[in-house]
């Protein structure tokens, strides 16, 4: 069975689809990105901007023929900081569930911080340590230890919303 992951935040837009076999373990089939940088002239309670969403929802459009051409079983949606700063970021995720026919989760900055422990463990021998993910608009830091987490910090900042910041 094939499924696909879209991850859609501040800096970048992701789509992964993958081979999921019956023991729960999967392959990488494919995966493209863009830099759409939905974020980008969003500070905390403005919109974003009405150009940024018709870009996405292109983009979207253009991810859903792939979806479709490679039969995918199931497509997971998300979406990250861009969403929970702007003041318009569930109107966009709606906008853009409509696109690909499934409804987008907007992840809390603890989940994104989870889902990056998920992916560093079970791609890697570690078994206790750090865990940092430094995306576009905010950072997650994650402590483990035996591969379960201990604590799980979000900080309102980003590569991208700190380099507009320097900027102004």
């Amino acid at each position: 069975m094939l499924s696909a992951v879209v991850d859609t935040g501040y800096n970048s837009t992701r789509l992964c689809i993958y081979q999921v076999f019956p023991n729960n373990t999967f392959r990488i089939i494919g995966s493209t990105k863009s830099f759409l940088r939905l974020g980008e002239d969003v500070k905390e309670g403005y919109p974003i901007p009405e150009g940024k969403v018709v870009e996405a929802e292109k983009l979207f459009k253009e991810f859903k023929k792939v979806i479709e051409k490679k039969k995918v079983g199931e497509v997971k949606l998300l979406g990250t900081s861009a969403f929970r700063y702007a003041s318009n970021g569930p109107e966009v995720a709606k906008r853009l569930s409509d696109v690909l026919g499934v409804e987008m989760r907007v992840l809390s900055g603890e989940e994104e911080g989870v889902f990056s422990f998920l992916g560093t463990v079970n791609s890697l021998p570690v078994d206790s340590g750090v865990v940092f993910d430094l995306g576009g608009g905010s950072l997650e830091i994650v402590y483990f230890s035996s591969r379960e987490v201990r604590e799980v910090y979000h900080f309102r900042l980003g590569a991208l919303r700190l380099s507009k910041e320097l900027k102004d």
